[in-house]
């Protein structure tokens, strides 16, 4: 079983080998498998091959602790990360949901994925010093390149195309998640910088409250700060402002026609038989039904401007700018004429 020692590195003898010798026997005994053996990887994008290796601390199964050189740096990482073994030649990606390497957030960089201080598919606690260095909580993590660097963190749970966004849901979830523009392609972070919503959205909105709106592959979706889709539109549906109101609440024109304010749950919160609507702006809306003229609703899709303008605008430091009879003019929020 020679092929097998030579991954069996014991830390006492690691000065003994050369990042070349390393990467000639790692090489070697991947070659049993085409299909799982370990590729050669650009984690920087600089165009040239990084190099990937693991420390192996002897035993019958345990563990494997990931050593990476950055070819643009020159610099290597070497992490105290403990994968269980269980690999008949040396690690390969034969077992996806325990080791891999791919891109995994579309950002056009390879990403390894880890399952650390799992043994025997029991999760262990981990250490409290990894923790603290490191900043990860969880079992499941994610080696990646940004920012000039590798970095470490949580494994979010990617899920790819439309349906990408399910069931599962972060630990710990910030509050905050912010939207990023990625190589042309949005996701969202939290307020660390940490990816939490894979970059594939084409366009992707402020949350309010726990919801936001984005758009896939030309459809329009809100989603729960969990990645769960809170309801699917189709490609007939028009936001009339892509972002909610300080009310929880956003303005679409449905297929057929017809304008709705819905809610953060993706429910019709207000439904009139308005031909014209703008959004909501400091708890009210300017609306206008057909063959009349436009007035002003609160949230419960009352008046409290009744209709009598020729044309209306949103309401900014408690002034809206309207026409009425031909004359552009300034109103308060009760509909008085500013006078200045």
């Amino acid at each position: 079983m020679r092929v097998i020692k030579l991954l069996m590195i014991n830390f006492a003898s690691l000065a003994l080998f050369s990042c070349h010798n390393c990467d000639k026997l790692h090489k070697e005994i991947q070659l049993y498998n085409e299909d799982y053996k370990l590729k050669d990887y650009d984690f920087d994008g600089d165009g040239r091959i990084d190099e990937l290796y693991f420390d192996f601390t002897e035993g019958a199964h345990c563990c494997y602790m990931p050593r990476i050189l950055i070819s643009s740096s020159q610099k290597t990482y070497r992490y105290p990360f403990l994968m269980d073994g269980g690999y008949e030649f040396g690690v390969d990606l034969s077992r996806p949901n325990h080791f891999n390497i791919k891109d995994y957030d579309s950002d056009g960089l390879p990403e390894i994925f880890m399952e650390i201080y799992t043994y025997n598919h029991s999760k262990n606690d981990i250490p409290e010093d990894v923790k603290s260095v490191y900043g990860i909580r969880n079992n499941n993590i994610i080696i990646q390149y940004e920012n000039g660097k590798l970095s470490v963190e949580d494994f979010p749970e990617y899920i790819s195309t439309e349906q990408y966004f399910l069931t599962k849901t972060f630990s710990e979830l910030p509050v905050t998640l912010i939207p990023k523009e990625r190589n042309n392609k949005y996701c969202y972070m939290d307020e660390v910088g940490r990816i939490r919503i894979l970059c594939q959205l084409d366009e992707a909105d402020p949350f309010s409250k726990e919801t936001a709106l984005v758009k896939i592959a030309g459809k329009d979706f809100f989603i729960h700060t969990s990645g769960k889709i809170i309801r699917k539109f189709d490609e007939y549906t028009i936001f009339i402002e892509r972002k909610f109101s300080e009310n929880g609440l956003i303005l679409a024109e449905l297929p057929g026609g017809y304008l709705v304010f819905l809610n953060n749950e993706g429910k019709e919160e207000i439904v009139g038989d308005y031909v014209e609507a703008r959004p909501f702006s400091e708890g009210l809306a300017a609306v206008r039904k057909k063959g009349e003229k436009w007035g002003y609703i609160n949230s419960n899709n009352k008046w409290v401007i009744k209709p009598k303008f020729d044309n209306a605008f949103n309401f900014k430091d408690a002034k809206a700018n309207v026409f009425l009879n031909g004359e552009s003019i300034q109103i308060d929020n009760k509909g008085n004429r500013i006078i200045e």
